[in-house]
């Protein structure tokens, strides 16, 4: 009996080695941790002009009857007007964005039983990236106002960050529980919140807590280019914007754009068939790469 218990008690401790070089092999570092904030998906919404004719619908502020519904659990949308959705989760929740009436925006889910006839994209692009308060963070469910903030995060308390959203602003779209463990998702103002890795980054606590001032660029391209500088957008403030192409030619198609007087990283030149150089340049607040033109460069 006293040898079957060495044994065991052998055999749990390797088991327990084991883990935890398991657990070490896999764990993120700080780098890719940010790169990972980097190229969270933004968010995009579209108008639903004439509305959706089902009158007056229920609206949560997460994907489930559990999360918390605000205006006292009564908060509801008037499809029969204009709103904004941005698409549905995999299990038919429609996120929305609308006017509740009162001076401010509001966006959450519509329960799945009610819009199942509705066309919509699919919310199949959220990340879920672990993070923990390194300030005071206040979430608010209108990102176009930034009124209406509904919770507090402390210092210190884990969440997570799901997207971005920057349309108007510059917001994290996070999800974090209130009321005792009631899930919620809103917006975070990315301006002024600090915040440091999950517990899956090695020594997460003792990392340099992110802004948006030194979240710095992508470690590397998706061809695996280290960065090679920055490019400056000529013109001035009121200049038009310049677009980005998916390749470096501008038959290609265009996926974004870029601001006058506004630096952006870059990642691999090549030559156009107009003779122009072209930088392969990363646009964080679209989450976008693309070639940009050396006549819109400074």
């Amino acid at each position: 009996m006293k040898k079957q218990a060495k044994i065991f008690v052998a055999l749990v401790l390797v088991l327990a080695l084991t883990a935890s070089l398991f657990s070490a092999a896999f764990a993120e570092t700080y780098t890719q941790f940010k790169d990972k904030l980097l190229e969270a998906p933004r968010i995009l919404f579209q108008h639903k002009k004439t509305g959706l004719k089902l009158g007056d619908l229920p609206v949560y502020t997460a994907p489930t009857p559990n999360a918390l519904r605000m205006a006292n659990s009564r908060a509801k949308i008037d499809t029969d007007r204009d709103f904004y959705m941005a698409g549905k989760t995999s299990d038919g929740w429609l996120m929305v964005r609308y006017d509740p009436g009162n001076g401010t925006i509001r966006t959450g889910y519509i329960p799945p039983q009610y819009v199942r006839k509705v066309k919509a994209g699919k919310l199949n692009y959220f990340v879920n990236i672990p993070v923990v308060a390194g300030s005071q963070i206040n979430v608010t469910d209108d990102p176009i106002g930034g009124r209406n903030f509904f919770h507090t995060i402390q210092q210190g308390e884990s969440f997570t960050i799901l997207a971005k959203y920057t349309y108007n602003g510059t917001w994290w779209y996070i999800e974090c529980t209130v009321d005792g463990g009631k899930p919620a998702r809103g917006f975070i103002d990315r301006q002024g919140s600090k915040i440091l890795p999950g517990s899956n980054v090695d020594d997460n606590l003792n990392q340099e807590p992110v802004t948006l001032e030194n979240i710095g660029a992508p470690s590397k391209s998706p061809y695996g280019q280290e960065k090679i500088g920055d490019i400056i957008i000529a013109g001035t403030d009121k200049s038009s914007r310049k677009l980005v192409y998916k390749d470096a030619s501008k038959k290609s198609t265009q996926i974004t754009v870029v601001y006058p007087t506004v630096s952006y990283p870059y990642y691999g030149t090549t030559t156009g068939r107009n003779g122009h150089t072209w930088y392969y340049v990363y646009v964080e607040e679209d989450s976008m790469w693309g070639w940009v033109d050396s006549e819109f460069v400074r």
